[in-house]
């Protein structure tokens, strides 16, 4: 058993099996068309080589009308190696699984199973969590899961009529989720403004700050402490940390070094920020120093 912590080790798992693999078969419940776009080569590369594919995709997730059409466009294709069909639940239920099952013409299957669907945010920029499983029994009772759900009475298949209706319907849903997402980042919105406590800096002029994990385009000491530096702040290093007004935890992850570093700073009682609390200082900062800049005069 292997854990993908990083949603680009996912991607690049599921790409690298589709290379592999004699056969893949997918319960996913939500597809979109970016996110279909990222192993969609490698899928069609698996059939091109006479592999089979079975896909049961969710719909009360909304996957989006274009991703089902080009699914299709390849079923019809090979239609002789890929089966699609879309799993149909009941009320106040949801079709909720993210799980691939690859086997190969040599060595064991392999799943992976965890919380990615596969859209962009899923294997790109969300927070998940997956698994890659090489148990052979326990891939074996992912695998009769799938199969059961794939031939049972709820997999049903996807003709013009129901096309046609569900997108129609995906619209009036879309609109919903677009109201849904607002009052989302309102939620955001009120978190992050709570969760800097009053003590952690506003600017970054004259104070002093410690990072952990890493930010994605900001290399530390090519970019991210010289800007500290430019606007008048202090970095320090882990020998520094008690010292540090706030610890700046980066989104990429570091691991056990990185958890060390928080439980450090909480057990002293230094504030622990986001990078987005930091850039938001650093943004604050920029505006006070351009509104204190002195104009120009332009009299000659």
């Amino acid at each position: 058993m292997k854990s993908f912590l990083s949603e680009t080790d996912t991607l690049l798992a599921i790409r690298k099996y589709c290379r592999k693999a004699k056969g893949m078969k997918a319960a996913l419940a939500l597809i979109t068309r970016s996110g279909l776009h990222q192993v969609e080569k490698e899928l069609e590369q698996l059939l091109v080589r006479g592999g089979e594919v079975q896909v049961l995709l969710g719909v009360d997730m909304a996957t989006e009308p274009e991703a089902i059409e080009e699914l299709l466009a390849l079923e019809q294709h090979y239609a002789d190696r890929m089966a699609i069909r879309r799993f149909v639940t009941e009320t106040m239920q949801t079709f909720h699984p993210k799980a691939w099952i690859f086997s190969f013409q040599s060595g064991p299957a392999v799943a992976i199973v965890g919380s990615s669907n596969l859209t962009a945010g899923g294997l790109g920029r969300n927070y998940e969590a997956n698994v890659r499983v090489d148990a052979a029994r326990v891939v074996g009772e992912i695998e009769e899961f799938f199969d059961e759900l794939f031939e049972g009475g709820r997999a049903k298949h996807i003709d013009m009529l129901w096309r046609e209706s569900y997108r129609e319907l995906w619209k009036q849903q879309r609109a919903a989720r677009m109201k849904i997402d607002r009052l989302q980042n309102g939620v955001k919105l009120i978190r992050t403004r709570r969760a800097v406590r009053t003590t952690a800096p506003t600017r970054i002029r004259e104070h002093s700050f410690a990072f952990t994990g890493g930010i994605a385009g900001w290399p530390r000491e090519l970019k991210l402490y010289p800007t500290v530096k430019k606007y008048g702040g202090n970095v320090l290093e882990v020998e520094g940390l008690k010292k540090a007004e706030c610890l700046v935890h980066g989104d990429i992850r570091g691991g056990r070094q990185t958890t060390r570093k928080l439980r450090a700073a909480r057990r002293d009682g230094i504030d622990i920020i986001s990078q987005s609390d930091f850039f938001r200082i650093l943004t604050n900062e920029m505006r006070l120093r351009k509104r204190n800049r002195p104009v120009r005069s332009t009299q000659r």
